[in-house]
Parts: C-alpha cells; sequence; structure tokens
C-alpha cells in the first residue's frame, strides 16, 4: 500500500467521501484538513494519537468516520459540543472543519495529545475551542447544569456502559450523548440496558456507512430527558 503522505488524491478522497455523506466541503476545509493531517503524522510518533497503520487510511478511517455524524445530524451554530477523550482530535475536530459555528470543548487527559490539540487548534486559528486537559468524571463535579453541553461525542472510547455512566452527566436536559460504534453496537445497547433505564433516557443505533470503510459502523444517540 502506497503511504498517504506520497498519495496526492488523498483530498479528492476527502472531497468524494464527503459527497457521499451529502456533505458540502469547499476549498478553505480541506485546505483546514490538509494541515490538520500533516500536523498529524508529525506528532503521531511523538504523541500515539492513532495506531502506525492508519496513517495510511487517516481519510477513511479518522476523517470521514468522524464525519459520518453529519450525514445524520448537523449541530446548529452555537451549540456547545463537547469531545471526550479527543486524543487526535476525532471526532470533535474534523466535525468543526465542516460546522465552524460550534462552541467545541476538546476533552483529553494525557499531555501529549494535549499539546498537540492546543497546536492544532492555533494551527487552523480556531475560534470558541476550549482545550482542556482533564477526565470526563472531574467534570461531574465542576459542571453545574448550567454548564452542560448540548451534544456529547465519544468515539473509540469505552463500551457504551461506561460511556453512559461518566458522559451522560454532562449532557443538559434535552441534549444528546452520540457514541460511535462498529458491528457490536448492538450488543453493547443491551449491556448498558439498565443504567439506560435508569436515566430515563431515549436511545437508538443508526447504521451508517463511511465512504472507503468496509466495516459496518454505528451511531449511537442517547438523549437526556
Amino acid at each position: 500500500m502506497v503511504p498517504e503522505r506520497e498519495r496526492p488524491g488523498w483530498k479528492r478522497e476527502l472531497a468524494n467521501g464527503c459527497r457521499e455523506l451529502c456533505l458540502d466541503v469547499g476549498g478553505d476545509q480541506l485546505e483546514a484538513f490538509g494541515t490538520y493531517r500533516r500536523m498529524l503524522r508529525r506528532w503521531n510518533r511523538l504523541a500515539d494519537l492513532i495506531s502506525p497503520g492508519d496513517l495510511d487510511r487517516l481519510v477513511s478511517r479518522h476523517f470521514l468516520d468522524s464525519l459520518s455524524l453529519l450525514h445524520l445530524f448537523i449541530p446548529l451554530p452555537g451549540a456547545r459540543v463537547l469531545d471526550v477523550g479527543s486524543g487526535g482530535g476525532f471526532p470533535g475536530i474534523p466535525v468543526k472543519i465542516c460546522c465552524p459555528g460550534i462552541d467545541l470543548t476538546l476533552l483529553e487527559p494525557r499531555e501529549k495529545p494535549w499539546f498537540f490539540l492546543r497546536d492544532v487548534v492555533t494551527a487552523l486559528s480556531m475560534e470558541s475551542v476550549t482545550v482542556l486537559r482533564a477526565r470526563a468524571q472531574s467534570l461531574h463535579e465542576t459542571h453545574t447544569a448550567a454548564d452542560r453541553f448540548d451534544l456529547v461525542l465519544a468515539r473509540a472510547l469505552a463500551p457504551l456502559e461506561r460511556l453512559v455512566r461518566i458522559c451522560l452527566p454532562l449532557v443538559r436536559s434535552g441534549g444528546m450523548l452520540v457514541a460511535y460504534k462498529g458491528r457490536r453496537a448492538q450488543e453493547e445497547i443491551v449491556l448498558a440496558e439498565e443504567i439506560i433505564q435508569q436515566a430515563d433516557g431515549h436511545i437508538v443505533a443508526m447504521p451508517v456507512k463511511v465512504p472507503g470503510v468496509a466495516a459496518r459502523r454505528f451511531l449511537i444517540f442517547l438523549q437526556r430527558p
């Protein structure tokens, strides 16, 4: 397989994938993805942001997978969005590039990824973005009802049962937790059934086809009452 850094067609792959997801991505946004992509490659050895085997599949496995949310749900400008365990910035940074009007918080407890996220936000001149070095559980005590988020995103973080415990308290009433999951999504819902019932939340798993990814992908939406 030819490494992505040697493939000039990555931008075409991203643009075509966005069209398949019914997303309109302009030239400035593609340039932002290009800067982000270069920084990911440069920082990865230092900060362990993604699996080395994924470096040649950044577009499909990470950019388009992150953007698959926008095929089903587009947050309104001004929406307060939290990306829990952001790591390399997925899904928060791609979503912010395509929805610049959201108010985004990137939450990451590890020092090196935290520095990377700050660097990306600065390089892309992103406004209304906060990068916090903390665990989600620590926000339970510091965030009141007024501080909760309209949308909380979690990707490749933990089983759904644990996500509900650590993330749902950060969702405002009427807001949503969105978990990116693979083929075991329904199984995870069953295992989390008790805590979901306790939260009195409304849950639905939506299949989504990510361009360039053969594996089954699902987005689990859990609305807080």
